[in-house]
């Protein structure tokens, strides 16, 4: 089959969504399909722009079209899409992203071709922090576009099926044309590597933006994701003051809250915080190295870390607004509010001197979240096409 997969931002920018696109366009690939991916040539920050417009990354081909204008930083108006769109030859669209201009780009360009189209909701209906702009402009989305057109879509693959009675009862979307698939981990996270642990954290913390005031550490509490106000990393600050002989890894880019992170740590010499990802196939690394993964977001779409996270034999304790919740369990992670400073002290420290807790959750948990491999995930997307195409 042809299939486009299309995205708002696509790598170099970096994220959950742009990694699940990447690596659903790798496996299509290898398995025998014709795939390209179409973007805008925005970065996430909102300032300056992918400078290359088609290039080719791991062999996949990439069309970038350009942004006219932005309404918000994550939705991005390129209209030369649908000219592309209309120019090429596929089978499937698949978009990765709801509430998005390129759902009816993709929309229009499928109906006036004959062909189909297929959106990944990435659950945006967890999302509590707003521009009081921004949520008007939802609002009236979710009244007019949302609701008119939603239903013309030929299947919308929700994340989690807590989504299911949304898409239905507030978009009129028939239940029959929405399938619950969650995202994907490789198959490395559940593998053990040999490596130098102290030299890698030791290489980590030099890169740093924020650095500890020394290498060595009773224990590592780790967290991966992008520097912004609403993954919570602020609300680790009674925790890490009180656990003065830990060492609070924070690893991730900067999307706007760098410098607020970097205040309120500035008096706490047990926080790294490195202002840069690393490498996709460092991560496992950083998993391995930690004894607790945290994930304190303020609202979390699904919560792809943590199930690498659980995989690789890391303990995790996550937000219980939004998707982490239902994508693990309880009966080997721990769900906190996410502003409650005091348990999550308490339940860190709780997994850190309880082995017997901790040996429960690392085998209970990397074998529940075997679900997850993309050997599994990817056969029912293939399965889902091959039943419109």
């Amino acid at each position: 089959m042809k299939i486009i997969q299309i995205t708002t931002f696509y790598h170099p920018v970096t994220g959950g969504v742009e990694s699940q696109v990447e690596e659903i366009a790798q496996l299509l690939t290898e398995k025998g399909h014709n795939v390209k991916v179409f973007t805008t040539n925005s970065s996430r920050q909102g300032h300056g722009k992918i400078a290359q417009i088609n290039s080719e990354i791991k062999n996949i081909p990439v069309k970038r079209y350009r942004t006219l204008f932005s309404v918000s930083k994550f939705h991005k108006i390129a209209p030369s899409m649908l000219l592309g769109l209309l120019n090429e030859d596929f089978d499937i669209l698949h978009v990765h992203g709801f509430r998005k201009f390129e759902v009816y780009t993709a929309l229009l360009a499928a109906k006036l071709k004959g062909k189909k189209v297929v959106v990944t909701t990435h659950n945006p209906f967890t999302t509590n922090i707003r521009s009081q702009n921004l949520e008007y402009l939802v609002k009236f989305h979710d009244l007019t576009l949302g609701k008119i057109f939603s239903k013309y879509l030929d299947k919308i693959i929700a994340l989690l099926p807590t989504e299911i009675p949304i898409l239905h009862d507030k978009f009129n979307v028939p239940e029959d044309k929405i399938q619950v698939i969650p995202n994907g981990i490789k198959n490395h996270f559940w593998e053990k590597i040999e490596f130098n642990k102290q030299k890698f954290l030791n290489k980590i913390l030099e890169k740093s933006d924020k650095k500890p005031d020394k290498n060595n550490w009773d224990h590592v509490i780790l967290a991966t994701c992008r520097l912004n106000e609403v993954k919570g990393l602020q609300n680790l600050k009674l925790a890490s003051d009180k656990l003065k002989n830990c060492l609070f890894l924070f690893i991730g880019g900067d999307d706007g809250y760098k410098k607020q992170l970097m205040s309120i740590y500035r008096n706490n010499s047990n926080v790294a915080i490195t202002g840069s990802y690393i490498l996709r196939t460092e991560i496992r690394k950083a998993y391995q190295i930690a004894d607790v993964f945290v994930l304190p977001s303020l609202h979390e779409p699904f919560g792809l870390t943590p199930v690498e996270s659980v995989a690789s034999g890391t303990p995790v304790i996550a937000t219980n607004v939004g998707g982490p919740k239902h994508v693990l369990s309880e009966d080997y992670a721990i769900f906190l509010n996410p502003n409650n400073q005091e348990l999550w002290h308490k339940n860190i420290k709780k997994l850190l001197t309880n082995n017997d807790l901790r040996t429960k959750y690392i085998k209970l948990g990397q074998k529940d979240v075997e679900k997850y491999r993309w050997e599994k995930i990817i056969q029912r997307i293939i399965k889902l096409y091959e039943q419109l195409a």
